[in-house]
């Protein structure tokens, strides 16, 4: 997980040319591949491995790919982010583990792409509700101006930055008496203020 430089990540790839015939070629062109996602190299990366495999459904070529996300999601600049993650077949995304695959929704919520967040986190397991799925599917639905949706995310949620996102809902609604009370509990003054003239 740490990163690489360009040339260590060029000295991978003559090791895996050297001994790709051997037993350990196909380990050391995976090592390629990651050590061009760790060097930042994301386009090159992306290349290989369609290349390597073909994006084959074996478990290593899965494994890798996971992999790969989860590093262009912490380490790629916005552009190539976007460029991956939005073309990245919608199947792997549902095989990322729950903490990676919030962490993707919540960078794409931050970029401005609430309805490609709410996919990822729809990608997961039926039925798993863990506060911070719920607090993102929230904020994504609160993007897309869908109160409601918003409200029944947080349905059950005991978390400190619910009320917030909850007062949003109510007033997005047109429950601004409900709003003000909220945001009053949470100590947010101006939005109290705002929600209590527009309920009279």
């Amino acid at each position: 997980g740490e990163p690489v430089s360009v040339e260590t990540a060029e000295l991978v790839e003559a090791y895996s040319q050297e001994l790709r015939d051997t037993p350990m070629g196909a380990r050391l062109r995976h090592a390629h591949v990651m050590a061009l996602v760790q060097s930042g190299q994301f386009d090159r990366a992306f290349a290989e491995a369609k290349a390597l495999d073909g994006f084959s459904d074996t478990e290593a070529a899965i494994a890798l790919r996971l992999n790969m996300i989860r590093a262009l999601t912490e380490t790629a600049g916005d552009i190539v982010f976007l460029d991956h993650v939005l073309t990245h077949d919608r199947a792997d995304l549902a095989l990322l583990h729950a903490p990676d695959r919030f962490d993707l929704a919540a960078r794409l919520l931050d970029l401005g792409f609430a309805a490609e967040a709410q996919e990822v986190l729809a990608a997961g397991p039926e039925g798993a509700r863990p506060p911070r799925r719920q607090l993102l599917a929230a904020e994504a639905a609160l993007a897309l101006e869908q109160p409601f949706q918003a409200q029944a995310a947080l349905l059950g949620i005991d978390d400190p930055t619910a009320a917030p996102l909850r007062a949003r809902a109510k007033e997005m609604a047109g429950a601004f008496g409900e709003a003000h009370d909220l945001y009053q509990a949470s100590d947010l003054t101006e939005p109290a203020m705002s929600a209590a003239w527009l309920a009279d």
